[in-house]
């Protein structure tokens, strides 16, 4: 199970081959794919701030009903809360909207597909895969 980073979901729109050649690994591995509502709302933000409003935000439905988006509950709010707490603590925060991203993904056991290695190499027990 894969988690689509906001950076991965973006190359893959804009048809970057890169982020194209791991989407198609992901796909040969059977993999379910999903992202967090947070991705969703920052794909939806970027396309209501773009030149080609109403296209980009028929592009983005589009491409998440191919996607699973994951539920940000109770306890992926704890999660990210601490998450978020303990690296303000020590002087390393990530930003609220990592922080979310991460306790989403810790709370569905998924795997992010990102290459926001810096922030989320921070993050104790949380897989990630960069492409």
């Amino acid at each position: 199970m894969v988690c689509f980073d906001t950076d991965f979901m973006v190359a893959l729109l804009k048809g970057q081959s890169e982020a194209i050649k791991k989407a198609e690994e992901i796909e040969s591995r059977g993999e379910r794919k999903t992202t967090t509502p947070i991705g969703a709302f920052e794909l939806f933000l970027g396309a209501n701030l773009s030149k080609h409003r109403l296209k980009n935000i028929e592009l983005v439905n589009d491409f998440l009903r191919n996607l699973e988006v994951l539920i940000f509950d109770l306890a992926a709010a704890e999660r990210a809360g601490k998450i978020e707490a303990e690296l303000r603590i020590s002087g390393k925060p990530i930003g609220i909207r990592d922080s979310m991203v991460a306790g989403i993904a810790l709370r569905h056991e998924q795997k992010i597909i990102t290459k926001n290695v810096k922030h989320f190499s921070q993050i104790s027990g949380l897989s990630y895969e960069s492409w």
